[in-house]
């Protein structure tokens, strides 16, 4: 079982984040952190991940990149899938009207 503390907190840090469900990812940083990780043609058996993510205003940024197992991957991919909705909802509902 995984704490669930970082979940809530980011959540709480990020009320703010866009409501916008699209997140640029670049190629160029992707590559950037390839090379600099030293494994320029990717790690077998990693993935690279959003350390923040982005639906939280986590940046698209060499900085915010680590590997990760394909498993670990899937439960935190799943995990920020829900922080991510919720951020989502609170967005819609809290927003302030002009």
């Amino acid at each position: 079982m995984t704490p669930r503390l970082p979940l809530v907190l980011a959540l709480v840090l990020c009320m703010a984040a866009p409501l916008s469900a699209e997140y640029v990812r670049s190629h160029a940083v992707h590559r950037a952190f390839l090379k600099a990780t030293g494994f320029p043609h990717g790690r077998p058996g990693y993935v690279a991940d959003h350390i923040f993510p982005l639906c939280a205003g986590g940046k698209d940024a060499v900085a915010n990149l680590q590997w990760q197992t394909v498993a670990e991957g899937k439960v935190k991919d799943r995990e920020e899938r829900t922080l991510c909705a919720a951020i989502r909802r609170f967005n819609q509902h809290w927003r302030p009207t002009p």
